[in-house]
């Protein structure tokens, strides 16, 4: 099923069904586009109405799946780092430490992945890299 291919002369849209169910994600996206090419060819005030709410809605809920999307893609890149700092240094600390010690580690350990304490917001990682430090010099 679809519509013919767009054409200056006739003014027609080429939409096959199979580009519009693509993946779940992709498929809202482009029911925005879909609904603003359909405005384009609408002349009755009372539908534009229409379709602009439902555009604006489209929008809203695309923004919405888009910052929730990389909430949750940022929280595993922390658990990432998390994970891979425990894994380095948190074996080799508690022998080194004894068990006393360890207990203390752990009760006053920096959880990456638990929100920050002063505001409240999810950790995010920035950058990934070696840490290296300034001399004098610069």
């Amino acid at each position: 099923m679809s519509c013919r291919n767009y054409n200056d002369e006739d003014g027609t849209v080429d939409l096959q069904l199979k580009s519009l169910l693509t993946m779940p994600l992709q498929r809202i996206t482009k029911y925005g586009l879909l609904l603003q090419e359909v405005l384009r060819h609408t002349e009755d005030n009372a539908e534009r109405l229409q379709l602009e709410t439902m555009i604006a809605h489209t929008t809203d809920l695309c923004s919405r799946l888009n910052s929730s999307y990389q909430l949750k893609s940022d929280q595993e890149e922390v658990r990432g780092v998390a994970d891979r700092l425990e894994d380095a240094k948190m074996q080799e600390w508690r022998e080194a430490l004894g068990d006393e010690a360890a207990s203390l580690l752990d009760r006053y350990r920096l959880d990456l992945t638990r929100p920050m304490p002063h505001n409240g917001q999810q950790r995010r990682k920035i950058c990934e890299g070696e840490l290296r430090l300034r001399d004098e010099k610069g």
